[in-house]
């Protein structure tokens, strides 16, 4: 009976393996990009100014589009040709189930890629919607590296019938734009005294707007001598008279949320980020960082001429951004045309009145639908807070006093070796070296719409790490997101995404939550299902979500400086059970050929100049989705990933209507000027007084403050707060004792192989010393990690079209399977030598030099991927397989379910 079985078995495979898939007929989409640094010179510009240091992916801002249908498995060659910046990619609203390397997070899913290296990143597109893809490390998506990402579902019927309501589609992709770079910028968040970014100096819309400063000083030898003209700089979005349009709408912006508009158009939101809604006609739609919006729009306007669209900032200071719809190439609007009504910059109805109004289509047919009818298993209450970590004075944010930092090795490697090292306990309990486990409830509540201050709270923290949350897989999690007051005074909006995960946005209210009353009014009938929340400016969010997705997680506030500056943890769930090895050692000589990987959008594979182009030329029309690869083009040679590069990705709502609405206002009345900032502006002395607000402004008035311009906007004030009661913390999770095995994830490859100002800031500043207040701090009793062993090491050189100094006669084909190790330097002849600067930029990103070293073709039984010693030649052999064929991710997935299928199955009988 058994041989019987097996027979069934060796068919399955063998259908598998011939591409006659019984499970899948998912395609290959294989793309190719290369990142470069840029400076914004005409054509590349996107806003009339000459002096901004780039880093782009061919040439372009925004990125170039991905598009997939669900089920496909993506593959994209990274050509890092950036001498000094390291990289990281996230496919931001991609869930990555079951792979949690391709996720894209540099320090805590992958290692950040070096500068001229290239890195592969394969994943199967799991979850339909409008995405976006950026840099994750520090803040190199405010320089251009980002674009969009568009997972279709073709056998979904509610796509089907979306399809059938609309004629064309466009993407709408929003960018703040800083004339200083992301290295810079992050240098002053870094110092003390602090400086603040301040508000950029542009807004962009697909790529395309106007600095103030070169409209009001067109001489400016920073402008582009041949002017900022509305044709040359400001994107068109091309469509017909009396069509409806599917408009994409993402806001990809590093700090601001926006209030987009279109003149004399009215929107229907019909999804958001992936979720189906409930449709809901609006003149307006707020847009916070890192959200996405799918809006019916209808042409039904005279079509001879041309129509506004903007945003404005909400709840801070910023410029505005333009386009303009463009009926059957109707001349341009001129400035003097109307533009669209916006709400308030301060405004605190519309966008929580458009979150409550926002409800999920169709709850049942969502994933983990049925967590809204249980009990969590997990409460936690977290408070962001802006505070000053004790040591160096450095402004941070922190939750539950705990300030995130980034680790060199990436946290997903320290958990896995943590929880498969002799003797750790068992999960939750393992404990993982280098982390900070973040209390489930905060150590001390006050009345968090005020500051620490007024409440003789110190703003000092000492908890500074890798925060962390112990997730075991099946919990449900329940998390209330509490805002507070800066240390200046001013609230904050912020945007959280969770990575790997989408949450049901349950509730939101204002002021300090009352864990007592308020989750009594949670809506668990059909709350909108989303990855990215709005905590609203002095309120609350609640979500709850399902642990399901092994791995661990960024949650962080999507406003890139926030993020770098602390705001944000990790979740970790289950990771011992990541992992599956399957004995793959009989299709070690049997893979298909690696595919062709194209170029993006027609761009050769080698640098080129930059043709002539505008914004007005970009054709906003997402292109079609990719054709699956089949047989590679014998013309283009790709060069196999190298033996023994593991996987780790290792590279790394209706609208409320004002009584009054405001008159239009003409684009000429308006002051766009948003001036340079000074570089010689330093911290106000410690006796400026700065005066407090009125009661009705909701505003920050940084009239009153001399020298510097104020961070945070908005200032709402709150009387007679109500005493918030002591939250308790949830007793200890009880180890699990029987996990599900995960199936057999795709593990993504690297390719290592090396190829040939301060303007006008805004500073914050506390007195530094104050003794009268009990400082808060929270204790650790973790031991020190043991001290590494000192371990000769060969040397290992990388290959290189650059004579080395030594060893240059070793190439990739020589290299045994390595370890990818992060720590130095290392007392060893191994370390692979980087010159001092290369080194510090590194470490503006958290990542210091990787080393390679060699492992005499063994692997460590303790590293992520080998789960006993018996199996790394079996692994060595995969490595080498896949090394030669990139393709075997699609027949992979079918072969691996044959497996375990006939596996269950044999061992059933």
């Amino acid at each position: 009976m058994n041989l019987g079985l097996w027979h069934i078995c060796a068919i399955v495979v063998l259908a598998e393996w011939t591409g006659t898939s019984m499970f899948t007929s998912a395609a290959l989409v294989a793309r190719q990009f290369t990142i470069r640094p840029r400076r914004s010179r005409p054509p590349l510009s996107p806003d009339c100014f000459i002096d901004k240091d780039m880093l782009l992916v061919d040439d372009q801002n925004p990125g170039p589009t991905i598009r997939a249908n669900k089920g496909d498995t993506i593959q994209i060659k990274w050509n890092n040709e950036s001498p000094s910046e390291g990289v990281s990619i996230h496919f931001h609203g991609l869930i990555m189930k079951d792979q949690p390397y391709a996720d894209g997070t540099g320090t805590v899913s992958t290692c950040v890629v070096g500068p001229m290296q290239t890195f592969y990143q394969t994943f199967v597109a799991d979850n339909a919607g409008t995405h976006y893809w950026h840099g994750h490390t520090s803040l190199d998506r405010m320089d251009g590296l980002q674009g969009a990402i568009i997972i279709d579902d073709p056998e979904d019927p509610e796509e089907q019938a979306l399809q059938g309501l609309y004629d064309g589609e466009r993407v709408i992709f929003l960018q703040d734009w800083y004339h200083r770079s992301g290295p810079g910028i992050r240098t002053g968040l870094d110092s003390e005294p602090f400086i603040w970014l301040g508000d950029a100096q542009s807004f962009l819309i697909n790529g395309g707007g106007r600095y103030g400063g070169c409209l009001s000083d067109p001489s400016n030898p920073l402008c582009d001598p041949d002017g900022c003209s509305v044709k040359n700089y400001l994107a068109s979005v091309q469509v017909e008279a009396g069509k409806t349009y599917l408009f994409r709408v993402i806001n990809a912006a590093a700090l601001v949320a926006v209030n987009f508009a279109i003149a004399g158009h009215s929107m229907t939101i019909v999804r958001v980020e992936g979720t189906y809604v409930d449709p809901l006609p609006v003149e307006s739609l707020d847009v916070n960082v890192a959200q996405r919006y799918d809006v019916l729009v209808t042409m039904d306007q005279p079509p001879d001429t041309s129509y506004w669209i903007s945003t404005v900032v909400r709840h801070r200071g910023g410029v505005q951004g333009h386009a303009y719809l463009q009926y059957d190439n109707a001349e341009p609007p001129n400035d003097e045309d109307p533009l669209p009504v916006h709400f308030e910059q301060d405004d605190m109805v519309e966008g929580p009145l458009l979150d409550a109004l926002l409800v999920s289509k169709n709850v049942a047919s969502l994933p983990n639908s049925d967590i809204l009818a249980l009990e969590a298993t997990r409460s936690i209450v977290f408070v962001g807070t802006q505070t000053r970590y004790a040591p160096d004075n450095l402004l941070r944010w922190a939750s539950n006093n705990v300030s995130n930092a980034f680790s060199a090795t990436p946290l997903l490697t320290m958990a896995y070796e943590a929880v498969n090292a002799e003797g750790a306990l068992p999960w939750p309990d393992t404990e993982i070296d280098s982390t900070l486990v973040v209390p489930d409830s905060p150590p001390l509540t006050w009345h968090y719409t005020n500051t620490l201050q007024d409440e003789g709270v110190s703003i000092y923290h000492d908890q500074h790490g890798v925060a962390i949350f112990k997730f075991v897989l099946g919990n449900v999690v329940d998390i209330v997101l509490q805002n507070a007051r800066a240390l200046n005074g001013a609230a904050e909006l912020h945007a959280w995404h969770l990575h790997g995960h989408a949450m049901w946005v349950i509730g939101q209210g204002m002021g300090s939550f009352d864990p007592e009353n308020d989750p009594q009014f949670f809506n668990l009938e059909n709350p909108l299902l989303r990855d990215t929340i709005s905590v609203w400016p002095l309120g609350w969010t609640a979500v709850r979500f399902l642990a399901d997705n092994v791995g661990a997680w960024p949650f962080h506030c999507a406003m890139a400086p926030h993020a770098v500056m602390g705001m944000g943890f990790n979740v970790i769930t289950s990771p011992h059970a990541h992992v599956c090895q399957i004995n793959r050692e009989e299709i070690e000589d049997s893979a298909p050929p690696e595919p062709e990987l194209p170029a993006s959008d027609g761009l050769p594979a080698e640098p080129t100049e930059p043709a002539t182009a505008s914004p007005a030329d970009i054709d906003t029309e997402p292109p079609e989705p990719d054709p699956p690869t089949t047989v590679p083009d014998p013309d283009i040679e790709i060069e196999p990933i190298p033996d023994g590069i593991l996987g780790l990705d290792t590279t790394t709502i209706p609208l409320a209507v004002a009584e009054e609405t405001p008159e239009p206002t003409a684009l000429a009345d308006i002051d766009t000027e948003s001036p340079e900032p000074d570089p010689q502006t330093m911290v106000p002395e410690p006796d400026i007084d700065i005066e407090p607000m009125p009661d009705e402004t909701m505003g920050l008035d940084i009239t009153t403050i001399p020298a510097i311009v104020a961070e945070e906007t908005v200032l709402p004030t709150e009387e007679d707060q109500t005493e918030v009661p002591t939250m308790v913390e949830p007793e200890t999770e009880t180890p699990a004792t029987d996990l599900p095995t995960m199936p057999e994830i795709a593990l993504p490859m690297l390719e290592l192989q090396p190829v040939t100002e301060l303007p006008e800031v805004n500073m914050e500043t506390e007195e530094a010393a104050q003794a009268t207040l009990p400082i808060l701090v929270l204790k650790t009793d973790e031991p020190e990690p043991p001290a590494q062993p000192e371990t000769e090491l060969p040397i290992l050189t990388l290959k290189t079209e650059v004579p080395l100094e030594d060893d240059d006669d070793v190439t990739t084909e020589d290299l045994p399977i390595v370890d990818i190790e992060t720590e130095f330097p290392l007392e060893s002849d191994a370390v692979t030598e980087m010159p001092e600067e290369e080194a510090a930029i590194f470490d503006v990103g958290g990542m210091p030099n990787m080393t390679l070293l060699e492992d005499d073709l063994t692997m460590d039984p303790n590293s992520t991927f080998a789960a006993n010693e018996t199996e790394t030649e079996t692994d060595r052999a995969i490595e080498e397989s896949s090394s030669k064929h990139g393709r075997s991710n699609m027949w992979l997935l079918g072969f691996t379910t044959s497996l375990i299928v006939c596996g269950a199955v044999h061992f059933a009988v």
